[in-house]
């Protein structure tokens, strides 16, 4: 995945920012996996600037898959999130999948 070598930096430097927006574009296309990396990297804020709304809205669009692994990850950030972020993460999942969103 060319999104976790742009992270770890495996025969490219170093980009988290760049790596973020690859794992996007793979959940746009339906991957849960690229939706899961950028929930992980959202929530950690591990290179790019921590959002936990935007994590909830990409780990809800994961868990619509179906998907214990994806759903455990929701409930988690869901967990942390006031009743009003969780709805704006609700929101935020659509607008994350709507056509004018796309790459």
């Amino acid at each position: 995945n060319l999104g976790v070598m742009k992270q770890q930096g495996r025969g490219t430097p170093v980009d988290v920012s760049g790596a973020l927006q690859l794992f996007e574009q793979a959940a746009r296309a339906g991957d849960v996996t690229g939706a899961l990396n950028a929930a992980r990297l959202l929530e950690s804020g591990a290179g790019v600037p921590a959002d936990l709304v935007r994590a909830y809205a990409w780990t809800n669009i994961a868990a619509a898959s179906g998907q214990s692994k994806a759903n455990d990850r929701k409930n988690q950030i869901e967990s942390k999130l006031s009743a009003a972020n969780r709805a704006r993460g609700q929101a935020l999942s659509a607008q994350l999948l709507s056509p004018s969103d796309q790459f």
